[in-house]
């Protein structure tokens, strides 16, 4: 057992230990009734894992009071930041688990706030029904979708031949661009969109299972398996949208113009 195992699993078997690290943490000196307060447990669980601790060299006592050592507050921080990371990634669990992070390197810390959104046997359409919402109102929309979607089409073409004043970037497959042009639920829409000036087609020839989108200010990012889209995040965080606008960028400049395809 390493040493670092070994501080984890002292830790780790005890709650009142993380969770007296935690009180001290954010709130020091504290007595011994403070924390059998915070705690909610009675003398004897407090006193054990205060001896605990303290033989450890996490806390020390001075003058009846408890305090942090330098130790104990490194570890205590490490364990916090621990822990925030895991309940974020449960959280958005759903989304994270069907991405792969060789094709999408997100950092997970940028969903926090995000909306999350599941498709269920129930509600199969509600991802492409929330997606074509915010595509409604949005002046500015830049996306890389998997597929192509007939509902999406002809409202880009509808928008198109209403004068909406519009700009528009999509980056597709090889074969989902094929399946647009060849077949007669998309040829029309898709042939006013392509010919459109507001909009810039871009072909990628690989293959992608995650939608990402940039619409104004918002920015949502979906992900399935077997190419059907399951769940997606959505959120008007700039940070996250900074990284969505990075990452339109890369996968844009690694493919061809459509005029030149």
């Amino acid at each position: 057992m390493t040493a670092v195992e070994d501080e984890l699993g002292f830790l780790l078997r005890s709650g009142n230990r993380t969770e007296l690290l935690v009180s001290l943490a954010e709130s020091q000196p504290l007595d011994r009734y403070d924390l059998e307060r915070r705690l909610d447990a009675s003398r004897r669980t407090v006193t054990r894992a205060l001896d605990a601790l303290t033989e450890r060299g996490y806390i020390r006592e001075v003058e009846g009071e408890y305090v942090l050592s330098a130790f104990g507050a490194s570890l205590a921080e490490a364990y916090r930041d621990c822990r925030r990371d895991v309940e974020l990634a449960s959280e958005y669990r759903p989304f994270l688990e069907r991405v792969d992070t060789r094709t999408l390197d997100l950092d997970p810390s940028l969903l926090d706030g995000a909306d999350l959104l599941l498709a269920s046997e129930r509600s199969p359409f509600v991802l492409l029904t929330r997606t074509l919402e915010l595509r409604a109102e949005a002046s500015r929309i830049r996306e890389i979708a998997p597929g192509v979607e007939k509902r999406s089409v002809e409202q880009l073409a509808e928008r198109l031949r209403n004068g909406e004043d519009l700009e528009v970037e999509v980056v597709l497959p090889a074969t989902a661009l094929e399946a647009a042009e060849g077949t007669d639920a998309f040829s029309a829409g898709h042939a006013v969109a392509r010919e459109a000036d507001a909009v810039d087609f871009y072909v990628a020839d690989d293959e992608f299972s995650v939608f990402v989108g940039v619409m104004d200010e918002t920015v949502t990012v979906g992900a399935g398996t077997g190419g059907e889209p399951e769940v997606m995040v959505e959120s008007d965080r700039p940070a996250l949208r900074e990284w969505a606008e990075t990452h339109l960028d890369g996968v844009r400049d690694a493919a061809t113009p459509l005029s030149e395809y």
